[in-house]
């Protein structure tokens, strides 16, 4: 019985440090009204890994209503940006930022996310709102 129980305490803490030793991306974005100190009205969006093994995005970009997207490499000749544990970086999107043309429509953003370099897509917390609050500015 006591070999059972040291063996269910193995396996639990196993489990535990096994979902904290992987990767986790937390973006969120805070709207800044125009103000003489921080500029005209813009959106900025933290991303911060959270997580304890490295991150790599890939780009960050927006998609309307509709599903359609234009995304934004990021780094040098769009190999991503690497974010190591608890590593943190900022963008600041500004209206012009919320529009971009393709060759066959233009995207007008609704929501802003980011994607890392296993293809998934991580939608920033709060951007559908402080999108159409910097719209409406």
């Amino acid at each position: 019985m006591l070999a059972l129980l040291v063996s269910f305490a193995s396996l639990v803490v196993s489990v535990f440090f096994n979902l904290r030793d992987r990767q986790k991306l937390v973006a969120s974005s805070k709207f800044i009204a125009f103000h003489p100190e921080y500029g005209p009205a813009h959106v900025d969006v933290a991303i911060v890994n959270a997580g304890r093994r490295p991150i790599i995005l890939r780009m960050w970009g927006g998609s309307d209503n509709a599903g359609e997207w234009v995304g934004e490499y990021l780094g040098k000749e769009h190999a991503g940006l690497r974010l190591s544990e608890h590593e943190r970086h900022d963008i600041t999107v500004s209206k012009d930022d919320l529009y971009s043309s393709t060759p066959h429509s233009e995207i007008i953003y609704k929501v802003l996310w980011v994607e890392d370099s296993l293809g998934r897509r991580h939608v920033v917390k709060d951007s559908r709102r402080n999108v159409q609050l910097l719209w409406n500015t």
